[in-house]
């Protein structure tokens, strides 16, 4: 019964954590496109570029550590 509990919580704190890190590559997503925008206009488009595709990579790699991290969660809470 304990144990249930405790793993909920786990549960419920890692998606809170990856809400919260899904927010931060959201807004990262958003000031690349500025930098990129405005880099555009002053020939500098490599700082946008580059924000932007390692806030994708990152976002990418968070999603995969989400699906692995709640795959493993559920198999204890069911086992």
């Amino acid at each position: 019964m304990k144990a249930s509990c405790i793993i909920e919580f786990i549960k419920h704190l890692i998606r809170i954590a990856f809400v919260l890190i899904g927010s931060f590559f959201l807004i990262k997503i958003i000031f690349a496109g500025y930098y990129f925008a405005i880099g555009s206009a002053t020939g500098n488009k490599d700082t946008g570029k580059n924000m932007l595709k390692w806030a994708i990579i990152g976002f990418i790699i968070a999603s995969l550590s989400f699906f692995i991290i709640d795959f493993f969660i559920s198999a204890l809470g069911t086992g």
